[in-house]
């Protein structure tokens, strides 16, 4: 009997995921209680789950998710019900080490997988939810808010609150980053309420929501407020000691906060423990998106300090990773590249 697990409690919708045998279990819990339909039993609790949390990095689970992909290929069932559940998990191991694109064809090609093998073809609400947050990060904003339409529809359907509300979270978040704040903010209005109620306050719905009002609040000039709820989030997942991707998130997002309210010392100090998170999940990987956004961070903060050539060195690095990762006509690579060139302008000597 073939057996895999993989953990990454990293996915905007899944924080850990078991994989059981073609006969046995599978979870995708929003929190740690939380199976998947068709489960067989209940998840693992969360004091199980936290000690090998920490251990396991996302390039492991991808590895161990090749290793079983191949194996499920080599005995003829390259497209069963379980290659479903590893492309997804590959998925989110693959967002969880910063490499978006990577994500979003195994989100794909497990969509495809799920339209074919399940019933009535109707694939799970927490795999449109993943593919709609890639979509987002890749900046193919019309794309993610079609695709979160179909996630939150399915899982209103379904009855799943945590992927509804979920899919809600991160919509707005899209909204922000299109620059529309008003309808992010009616968004979020319509589900903060939820919190405490249908969802837990320390689920990752409710983190997602708190992440998007201090990103709200910051994007209004009210940046201690804003740091104030990012501070909440990141003294979560310390709490938990998970070094995880939405940590390395949070502490960019705080550091950006900082950096609007003049503090460039604690804007910095964030910014570089968020490279520091971002560096070890990237594990082997060339390229990570995540890297590359701390080093756009910290790119910032060198320019605001007055550090030119520390702004340049971290402007260039970025590029690297995100022309990879998120792709040429991305905004955050383009904004790279131009000060990237601005940079290398400055530096050239004046012959005249």
């Amino acid at each position: 009997m073939l057996q895999w697990v993989a953990i990454t409690a990293t996915s905007p919708s899944c924080q850990i995921v078991i994989l059981g045998s073609s006969s046995g279990s599978s979870y995708c819990p929003l929190r740690p209680n939380l199976s998947l339909p068709g489960s067989t039993t209940e998840g693992p609790s969360a004091s199980k789950m936290r000690p090998r949390a920490k251990k396991q990095l996302p390039h492991f689970g991808q590895m161990r998710i090749a290793q079983a992909l191949a194996k499920m290929t080599e005995i003829g069932r390259g497209e069963s019900p379980s290659v479903f559940f590893l492309r997804n998990n590959w998925g989110i191991a693959s967002n969880a080490a910063g490499d978006t694109r990577r994500a979003l064809e195994q989100y794909d090609e497990a969509l495809r997988i799920a339209v074919q093998r399940s019933i009535g073809g109707e694939p799970p609400p927490y795999l449109l939810l993943n593919r709609a947050t890639a979509l987002s990060s890749l900046a193919r904003y019309p794309e993610a808010l079609e695709a979160y339409r179909v996630a939150i529809e399915s899982a209103t359907r379904a009855g799943h609150t945590g992927v509804r509300v979920g899919a809600l979270a991160y919509r707005a978040g899209t909204y922000l980053l299109m620059g529309d704040i008003d309808r992010a903010e009616r968004e979020l209005a319509s589900i903060a309420p939820e919190v405490g109620k249908t969802i837990p306050p320390d689920s990752v719905p409710a983190m997602t929501i708190m992440q998007v009002q201090a990103r709200i609040l910051a994007a209004r000039g009210r940046f201690a407020e804003s740091i104030a709820k990012l501070t909440e989030i990141v003294e979560f997942f310390d709490g938990r000691s998970m070094a995880v991707a939405p940590l390395a998130r949070a502490l960019n997002f705080r550091a950006d906060a900082h950096l609007g309210k003049g503090d460039t010392d604690a804007a910095l100090a964030d910014a570089r423990r968020a490279l520091e998170i971002s560096r070890g999940l990237q594990g082997d990987k060339p390229w990570s998106s995540l890297t590359g956004l701390s080093l756009l961070s910290i790119a910032h903060i060198e320019e605001s300090r007055g550090d030119h050539d520390a702004a340049r060195l971290a402007h260039r690095e970025a590029l690297s990773h995100l022309s990879e990762t998120l792709g040429l006509e991305h905004p955050d690579t383009r904004g790279a590249q131009q000060s990237t060139k601005v940079g290398e302008s400055l530096r050239e000597p004046d012959t005249r």
